[in-house]
C-alpha cells in the first residue's frame, strides 16, 4: 500500500501545482490572452481533487491507526497541530506583504484592509460563518476542510461498517445534504466529492467487492454532476483513478507532494509580491510569462523553507500526540495519519 500513498502524494503534487498555475495565469490577469494564460483555466479544479483524496486518505488513515470513536479529541488534535502551525505561518507571511506594500512604492497592484476581526475569526476558520472574507484565497478550503474532519471523526464507524445496509445508508444521508444544502462554504456542496474519495477508501480496503465499488462511484459522479457540474464530476474522477492507478517514482513530483500542502498555502502572497512588484516592468507577454514563471519559483522555494521550518516540525509534534490503548492493551494510536500531507487539504 506504500507505493499507492506515494502516487497519492504524486497527485496531491500536481493538483497544488494546477491550482498555482491558475492563480498565476488566470488570477493574476497580467498575461494577455493565448496559448500561456488559457494552460491555468482549470487549473482550480485541483482543489476538488484535493477533496477526494482527503475522502480517501484519512479514513485509511484512521482505520490503520485502530481508530475508536473515543478517540476523536485526540484525532482532532492531532489534525489542529497537524494543519495549523502552517496555516498561521502562511497568515503571518500574508500580514507581512500587506504590510509592505502598504509603504511601498513600487507596488502597482490592489491594496489589502486589514480588519482586525476579520483576522481573529481566522483561528478556527470561522471567517465562513461570520461572512468575514479571507486574508489568502486558498484559506476557504481549509474551512472545507476542517468541517470534513469534524464529521469524518464522528461516522468512521460507519463507513467503515461491514454491514452493506448501514454503509448504504450512511451514504445515502450524506449525498442527501449535498442535494437539500449546496452552500459552497460548507462541505456540504462538496459533500460527492469527498464520497468518491470514501468509496476508494471501503475498496482499497476491500469492505466493499468492486461491483459495489463501481456503483458507490457512479452513484457519487452523478451527485457530483447534479450538485456541482461537468467540470467538478470530471476533476473527481481524475482523482479516483489517480488514487487507484498512479504510481509515481518521480522525484519532482514526490518533492511537490512533499511541499504540496505548503505551496498550497504560500503561493497566492508570494505570487502577489512578484508580480504586483514587477507589474510596471511587464510591458510585453514575454517578460509577463518570465514574471509568472519566477513567482512559481519563488513560490516553491518558499514552500520548501515553510515545510522544514513549520510543516515538519508540525507532523512530529502531530505524531507525538497518541491515541488511548484499546482494552487489550495493543497501542490504538499508531502515526498513520501522518502518511496523509493535507492540502486542503
Amino acid at each position: 500500500m506504500q507505493e499507492r500513498i506515494q502516487g497519492v502524494d504524486a497527485l496531491r503534487g500536481l493538483a497544488a501545482l494546477a491550482v498555482s498555475w491558475f492563480h498565476f495565469t488566470i488570477t493574476a490577469s497580467i498575461l494577455d490572452a493565448g496559448i500561456v494564460k488559457s494552460t491555468g483555466t482549470y487549473g482550480w479544479l485541483g482543489v476538488e481533487v484535493f477533496f477526494v483524496i482527503s475522502g480517501f486518505i484519512i479514513p485509511y488513515a484512521l482505520q490503520r491507526s485502530g481508530y475508536k470513536l473515543r478517540n476523536y479529541p485526540t484525532f482532532l488534535l492531532k489534525r489542529i497541530t497537524r494543519l495549523d502551525p502552517p496555516y498561521i505561518a502562511s497568515i503571518f507571511v500574508v500580514l507581512a506583504v500587506t504590510y509592505f506594500f502598504t509603504f511601498s512604492p513600487h507596488y502597482s497592484g490592489e491594496k489589502l484592509a486589514i480588519d482586525p476581526v476579520g483576522l481573529l475569526l481566522h483561528v478556527g476558520y470561522l471567517n465562513v460563518i461570520f461572512h468575514y472574507p479571507w486574508l489568502n484565497p486558498v484559506y476557504w478550503t481549509l474551512a472545507i476542510e476542517f468541517q470534513y474532519y469534524l464529521l469524518v471523526g464522528l461516522i468512521f464507524s460507519l463507513i467503515s461498517s461491514k454491514h452493506r445496509v448501514v454503509r448504504l445508508l450512511t451514504f445515502g444521508l450524506l449525498g442527501l445534504t449535498a442535494i437539500l444544502i449546496r452552500r459552497g462554504e460548507y462541505i456540504f456542496g462538496f459533500m460527492f466529492l469527498f464520497l468518491m474519495g470514501m468509496s476508494v477508501f471501503q475498496y482499497r480496503q476491500e469492505i466493499v467487492g468492486r461491483w459495489e465499488f463501481v456503483i458507490l462511484i457512479f452513484a457519487a459522479a452523478i451527485g457530483v454532476y447534479l450538485t456541482l457540474g461537468v467540470s467538478y464530476t470530471i476533476a473527481g474522477l481524475i482523482g479516483v483513478c489517480g488514487i487507484l492507478f498512479l504510481k509515481a517514482r518521480n522525484t519532482i513530483l514526490n518533492f511537490l507532494g512533499m511541499i504540496s500542502y505548503s505551496l498550497y498555502l504560500i503561493h497566492p502572497p508570494v505570487a502577489k509580491l512578484v508580480l504586483g512588484l514587477g507589474r510596471r516592468f511587464a510591458v510585453n507577454q514575454p517578460i509577463r510569462i518570465l514574471l509568472i514563471l519566477a513567482a512559481l519559483g519563488l513560490s516553491i522555494f518558499a514552500a520548501y523553507l515553510l515545510y522544514l521550518l513549520v510543516e515538519l516540525p508540525a507532523q512530529r509534534w502531530s505524531a507525538s500526540f497518541k491515541y488511548r490503548k484499546s482494552s487489550g492493551g495493543k497501542a490504538a494510536g499508531a502515526d498513520a495519519e501522518e502518511l496523509s500531507f493535507d492540502a486542503g487539504m
